[in-house]
């Protein structure tokens, strides 16, 4: 993973899983002797919810295209 990450000044992951316990989580543990500013894109712990298409789904947590750019930005802006 150390080689994937390379010289990244920051990390974005994204998942369809709770914030908390995820991959982001697992990442930062991973790199844990060189740490990097890290955003997470996916669920908050908070109870979860149902719709009549999964694009509503993705936008109620903030798992669209969009959440993942703006968390991009704005770790490349740091």
């Amino acid at each position: 993973m150390k080689a994937a990450i390379g010289e990244c000044r920051a990390i974005v992951t994204a998942e369809e899983h709770s914030i908390v316990g995820g991959l982001g989580s697992a990442v930062l543990e991973a790199l844990r002797d060189e740490p990097k500013p890290a955003e997470f894109v996916g669920i908050n712990d908070v109870f979860g919810c149902s719709a009549h298409c999964y694009e509503d789904v993705l936008n109620f947590y903030g798992l669209t295209r969009e959440h993942v750019t703006e968390a991009i930005r704005k770790m490349a802006a740091k």
